[in-house]
C-alpha cells in the first residue's frame, strides 16, 4: 500500500472525529437548554442520513442493479416498511 493512501486515510479520520466532536459543542454552553433542543437534534439527524441512505447508498445501487423486480429484492423494503409501523405503534402505546 502506499504511504500516500495511508496518510489520507488517517487525515480523512482524524478530520471525521473532529467533526463529530463538534456535535458536542453546545453542551459547553449553559445558556443552552438542551432537553428543549433535543427534537431539532432528532431532526437534522434524520436528515442526514435520509440524504446519505438515499444519494450514496440506493441511487448507486440502482445504477449497478439491474431494473427487474423479484422475491429476494422485495422482502428487505417490505420488512423495512413493517419495522417502520411496529415501531410508530410502539412509541405511540409506550407508557410515559
Amino acid at each position: 500500500m502506499p504511504i500516500e493512501v495511508i496518510s489520507k486515510s488517517l487525515i480523512a479520520g482524524i478530520l471525521a472525529s473532529l467533526a463529530c466532536g463538534l456535535g458536542a459543542l453546545p453542551l459547553l454552553f449553559p445558556r443552552i437548554d438542551v432537553e428543549r433542543q433535543r427534537g431539532m437534534g432528532y431532526g437534522l439527524a434524520g436528515g442526514l442520513m435520509f440524504a446519505a441512505s438515499v444519494y450514496n447508498l440506493i441511487l448507486p445501487g440502482l445504477t449497478i442493479s439491474e431494473w427487474s423486480l423479484s422475491f429476494a429484492k422485495v422482502v428487505p423494503v417490505l420488512s423495512g416498511i413493517l419495522k417502520k409501523f411496529e415501531i410508530m405503534l410502539k412509541t405511540r402505546t409506550a407508557p410515559k
